[in-house]
Parts: C-alpha cells; structure tokens; sequence
C-alpha cells in the first residue's frame, strides 16, 4: 500500500494540515510560507503538488512570510491542501448520495 495513502486516511481532515501551519507560524514567525509548508508536509506527509496547486489557487507568494497570514487563510490553505491531496489519493471518487424524494 502506498504510504502518502496512509498518510492521508490516517490524518481525515484539514485540521491536522492547519495545526502544522499554525505551529509553524508560532514557531518560526519570520519563514517563508515555501518553509513553513516544506516542514507541514514533513510532520503531516501531504503532497508537495497538493501545496503547490493550493498556493497558486489562493494566489499566495510562497515569499510571504508566513507570520503575515491571517487564521481564516491559514485555514483557506489547508483546506485547499487537503481537497488537492485528497483528489491526487483518489478520495474524490466516492459517490454522491441523493435523497430518495428527489429520485422519485
């Protein structure tokens, strides 16, 4: 079994993502956001395309200090981590479920 795969099932959500951002940013206030996502993803095990994908998405310089951030994106980018990582592991696969009444 792949190990990003139990990486992913074993963290379930973008809080894990988030801590790590926050401890980051608590710990060393004058890194780069590119550092400060290279030590999540070493801690947490998210993928580095993920990180990427969700920098450009936000718009984010990964030169920005990452003391500068707000909480609300630090959660935006951790959320926008997760959904990539979750879509590159395959999660995004599942099946939508649809009430009964609207099937009728």
């Amino acid at each position: 079994m792949d190990r990003s795969y139990l990486r992913f099932v074993s963290s379930r959500s973008a809080d894990r993502i988030a801590d790590a951002l926050t401890e980051q940013q608590y710990v060393a206030p004058h890194q780069s956001v590119g550092a400060a996502l290279d030590a999540a993803r070493a801690g947490v095990g998210f993928c580095a395309l993920a990180a990427d994908r969700a920098l450009a998405s936000l718009r984010l310089d990964p030169a920005t200090t990452i003391g500068r951030l707000r909480r609300t994106e630090l959660m935006q980018l951790a959320r926008a981590i997760y959904r990539g990582w979750r879509h590159s592991v395959g999660g995004d696969s599942l099946p939508s479920q649809v009430p009964d009444k609207l099937n009728a």
